[in-house]
């Protein structure tokens, strides 16, 4: 969520993070229920009686953490690349 905030290939993904107090508080609801979700699910979500160990939540925040790294590198691939919606040949519309 915090790597979409900014489009347009701009760097500073925290840029005015801090501004918006809507954003914050959702963001704190997020974190606040996926950690109560993971660590008390059990039977309703069918997750672990003991919720995650040290050890598995360390490795889910480092993977996670991973995504920051990778929405850099993205930055510099040029969207020429990729398919655009919407910039499809009339003509190959036409035949569905």
């Amino acid at each position: 969520m915090i790597c979409s905030r900014k489009i347009n290939d701009e760097f500073n993904i925290f840029e005015g993070i801090h501004k918006n107090g809507l954003y914050v508080v959702i963001m704190g609801i997020i974190v606040g229920l996926q950690f109560i979700l993971c660590q008390f699910g059990t039977k309703a979500l069918k997750v672990h009686k003991n919720g995650l160990t040290g050890i598995q939540w360390a490795w889910c925040i480092c993977l996670s953490l991973f995504t920051f790294p990778m929405n850099f590198i993205l930055k510099f691939v040029p969207d020429a690349w990729f398919y655009d919606m919407g910039k499809e040949d009339p003509k190959e519309i036409e035949k569905f």
